[in-house]
C-alpha cells in the first residue's frame, strides 16, 4: 500500500518473555526462510524479544544478516521496560504510516492480555518445554475461541 508515494510501516514483533527462552521460537524467526515471508506478506520490521538468549540469538543473526530482505527491518533485544508501550504499539495501525501487524508469542498471560489491549492481530506459539506444558492448553482455548491463532515452533 503506498500513501503519499511511500511506503507504509508494518511491524512484527516476536516475544518470548523476560524469564525463560524459547529457543525453538527464536530460532525459526531468526532464519531466512521466515524473514522471506514476511517480506511477501509486506511487512518492514521484525523485533525479535529474546529474553536470555540473547547472546545466541544476536549470533545466529549475524551468520544470516546476509540474506536479510532489503527493506526489512530487524531487531533483537532481550528486555524492555515496557513491552506493550515500546514494541507492541508498533504494531498497531496508524493511518498514513503504519499497516496492522501482528504480535507471535508465547502463551503467556501478560503478553497475551496486553496485545488485546491494543487490539492485535496475535499467533500464540505454546512453550512445550515448560512446566506441565502448560501454555499449550492456554494456546488450544485461545484458538477454538478465535481470540489468537495457535502455532507452533517447528
Amino acid at each position: 500500500m503506498e500513501s503519499g508515494g511511500s511506503k507504509l510501516d508494518k511491524h512484527c514483533l516476536v516475544t518470548v518473555g523476560a524469564t525463560v527462552g524459547f529457543e525453538q521460537l527464536t530460532k525459526q524467526v531468526l532464519q531466512p526462510p521466515f524473514w522471506e515471508f514476511l517480506k511477501s506478506q509486506q511487512f518492514t520490521a521484525l523485533h525479535v524479544q529474546c529474553g536470555p538468549d540473547i547472546t545466541w540469538a544476536r549470533e545466529l543473526y549475524s551468520n544470516h544478516k546476509g540474506h536479510l530482505p532489503g527493506g526489512l527491518a530487524l531487531e533483537i533485544f532481550d528486555v524492555t521496560n515496557n513491552l506493550m508501550r515500546d514494541e507492541m504499539t508498533l504494531c498497531q495501525a496508524r493511518p498514513g504510516r503504519r499497516l496492522q501487524g501482528v504480535v507471535i508469542s508465547h502463551a503467556g498471560t501478560g503478553t497475551i492480555l496486553d496485545a488485546w489491549k491494543l487490539g492485535l492481530a496475535l499467533v500464540v506459539v505454546p512453550n512445550t518445554t515448560l512446566l506441565n506444558d502448560h501454555q499449550t492448553e492456554m494456546a488450544q482455548y485461545l484458538a477454538k475461541q478465535g481470540y489468537a491463532t495457535m502455532s507452533s515452533a517447528r
